[in-house]
Parts: C-alpha cells; structure tokens; sequence
C-alpha cells in the first residue's frame, strides 16, 4: 500500500491541501470529501487511483511523480527498513530508464529520507558486464555448438591459448573468457548486440548505467574551484604546473577552495559542499547542521545586502527541499589575475574582464549556471548617467560566457529596493530555474 501505516486521507494530506482542491462529484464540495466517499465509506476506487487523477499532476509531472514516491518511503508513512529498501530498488529499476533515481536526500532520527531527482550513473566495472553478458548467453541459447557459433558471428575473440573454458561445462564461464581481455568500450558493444536479441534484466540496467555515464560524462571537470572571497586577493601558487595543481599560500581565509573531485555529470550539490566544508574547516563531532550553518555563514561573510538576500532566498529552498539541492556558490573565480587591478593597469593598461562571478551553480548533465547581481556601475558611469560603453562590455563578456558553455542569467539591482520582495521574487526564479534544468523539488 503506497499510503504505508497511514490511510489515503492522511497520506495526501502530507503532500497537497485536500480541502483546497475541488471535487469531481456534485455532491460534494472538496477533494477530501472524495476521498473520504470513495476510499472510506465505500472502498469502491483502484488502488492506483492517485496516478490517473489530474488534481495532483503524478500523469504530467515528473517531478511531482518523484516527490509522491519519495513521500511513500518517509519514516512517518513506512516503518519497516526492509520495505523502504525493497520499494527504492524497484522504483529505480522503472525509473532510471527516463534519467531519474530516487535518493537518500537526508535524515530524520538516523532513518533516511529520500527525494526525487537526475539519476547519477553508477559505476560498471568490466567484471560486471562480462558476467552479465555470459548471463545472457547462457539463459537463452542450448547447446554448445549454438553458443560457439553465435560468440563468433558476434566477432568475439578467441579463447585464450592453454584455457579450458567450454561451453559443455559452463556455457556463461565460456562467454566470459572470451571476452577476458575486452576494453569496457569493446564489451558494451557486444552487450548492446547481445541484450537486442536476446533478454536479460541485469544486462539492459547496465547498459543503462553506462548510457547515462556517457551523457553525463559530456563537456569538463570543474578542475579549481575558488569561491567565497571575503577579503584580499588569495596568493596563490602551482605546485603541479602539469596537472594544474594549485595551493594557497599564506592564506587567512579570504577565499575557499574546494578539494574535492566534482563530477561534470553530476554536478556540485549542497549536501556534498556541507561534507567537504565538515571535514576541512569544523570540529569533527559538529552535526552536519551546525555544519550547514556554519558553511552558510562564511559564504555570506563577504556579501552585500543584496546578495545576502540571494542566497537567503535559495537557503529557503535547501530548508524545505533538502540538502541535495545543487550548492549556490558565492563569488566564485572565474579568471585568476595575480597582479591587482591597479597594478595590470599599471603594467600593461589591460585587465580581465569579470574575475569573479556573483554566484554559480554547477547542475548535473554539465550545466553551469551564472546568477549575476547587476548594480547601476553595470550600465552607468560613476556619475550615474547611462554608459553604452559598459553595457556593451558587459553583454560581450555574456556572449563569451556563453560560448565557453555557462549560462547567465542576471538579477538586476532594482528587484531589492525593499529586501523582502527581492528575495522572494529572487525565490520565485530559483524554483523555475531548478525545473527547467531538470532538478526536481
């Protein structure tokens, strides 16, 4: 029962203002009348009466078809460990096909809480495609000479010299020493062949995994990713010209720099910023909460009103959607000048362009998203008369941006006469923004 330990009523509840939506029967006036009549008094509607019932969206939206899976495995609606688990394996077997996963988005006294979103591709292993490809072989064809004869039309190399394998004993073991020495590359190749003729679970989910990789795996690997400048220009040094490897020196905590690998597939989430930030700058028996905090309030140390408002805005939504949201980062090196302003213009009369960026967002699939907080020196001189000069240098540097794969979009100054309406209308934008890369909230 999808409603858990609960019943219909109490269920929904969680997830949508029953008394607020209208009913599909004249004699009553509310949703919940409904579902009192049909799921109460009468026991009359299929269990699967949600999904087809166009008040809750679960047939048009993906995202609120996750949120409604996700809500079944919440530790108020479904007490047993070994239910939860079950039910996260199944949905992702249907689910992972269309790119989307159910995942561990939190905690609530140490029981898990999931959430729906982007599948991030597992990783296959050679060992395991060729056991699933033997798999394959040996469900659905008899007879030895049958399998040889089909490893072969398939191009498969031969047995090594000196091995034993036969298919007479072991027609998967066969399959599998033939392929012993086949790159990952060679053996999706010969899975992909294998799995259009012939059916085989775990070797279609594997080829799913590494089709998503693929996808995901498109574009760059943020490779230094400085952030959170609160104070004087970091000095920095390479201590790996080969591998661009870069380290602080003196450093007095004007900047961060994070230390982890970030996949371009999967992007940078909050909840992985909370870990690296845990374990580089907190005591270690801080609770990721305090952690949280105390991340958010050094990413706000070196903010203006305004932008203190921006990131208010999207801490909302990490509070009420959970921590596997993607990180907001705050003035984030773009360009990385050793010499100061004044000095580059000193040397040479030039600078580069926008060092810094207001804040990034790094989504999975690759998508890197600029927000931009556009004071009046974006478009006016110091007198505040209007400059076509810095507004085409401005719209040029966009155009760059965009050709070399960021996507800019730009809140302007103005939305923050008052405070409070920025942030909400800042809000607003993050929540459209989320959904139309595909994030689920």
């Amino acid at each position: 029962q999808w409603w858990g330990r609960l019943n219909e009523i109490e269920f929904m509840s969680r997830l949508y203002d029953l008394d607020s939506l209208p009913s599909h029967d004249e004699r009553y006036s509310t949703c919940r009348d409904d579902i009192t009549q049909h799921c109460v008094a009468n026991c009359d509607w299929d269990a699967s009466w949600p999904l087809g019932d166009e008040r809750f969206g679960l047939s048009t939206s993906d995202a609120d078809l996750l949120r409604f899976l996700a809500e079944t495995l919440h530790p108020e609606v479904r007490s047993d460990p070994d239910d939860v688990s079950l039910l996260v394996g199944a949905y992702n077997r249907l689910l992972r096909p269309d790119g989307a996963d159910i995942i561990q988005a939190g905690t609530i006294s140490r029981r898990p809480v999931y959430g729906g979103g982007a599948a991030v591709p597992r990783n296959v292993q050679p060992s395991t495609l060729r056991e699933a490809i033997g798999q394959a072989v040996r469900n659905n064809l008899t007879g030895e000479d049958r399998v040889i004869a089909f490893c072969d039309e398939l191009g498969m190399p031969p047995l090594k010299e000196g091995s034993l394998a036969s298919p007479s004993s072991s027609k998967a073991h066969y399959v599998i020493e033939r392929l012993t020495d086949c790159t990952l590359s060679e053996l999706e190749d010969f899975g992909r062949t294998v799995a259009e003729v012939h059916n085989w679970a775990e070797l279609d989910e594997l080829l799913i995994e590494l089709e998503m990789a693929v996808s995901a795996g498109k574009g760059y690997a943020p490779k230094n990713l400085i952030f959170a400048s609160d104070g004087p220009k970091p000095d920095l040094v390479l201590i790996d010209s080969l591998d661009n490897e870069i380290q602080i020196v003196n450093d007095d905590g004007s900047c961060l720099i994070y230390t982890r690998k970030i996949s371009p597939g999967r992007g940078l989430s909050f909840r992985e910023l909370v870990d690296w930030w845990k374990a580089e700058h907190t005591p270690e028996a801080l609770t990721a909460d305090r952690a949280a905090r105390s991340l958010y309030n050094r990413l706000e140390s070196g903010l203006n009103a305004p932008e203190r408002e921006i990131m208010e805005a999207y801490r909302e939504l990490l509070r009420t959607h959970g921590f596997v949201l993607p990180a907001l980062i705050p003035q984030v090196y773009l360009h990385f000048d050793p010499k100061t302003i004044r000095q580059r213009l000193a040397f040479d009369g030039k600078m580069l362009e926008r060092q810094r960026m207001d804040f990034l967002l790094l989504l999975p699939n690759n998508h890197r998203i600029v927000v931009e907080l556009d004071g009046i020196e974006h478009y006016a001189n110091t007198s505040g008369k209007a400059s076509p000069k810095r507004y085409a240098e401005m719209v040029r540097e966009d155009r760059r941006l965009k050709l070399t794969g960021y996507d800019v979009y730009r809140v302007g100054g103005f939305e923050f006469k008052t405070l409070s309406e920025g942030r909400e209308s800042v809000r607003s934008f993050f929540e459209e923004l989320l959904d139309r890369y595909g994030v689920s909230l």
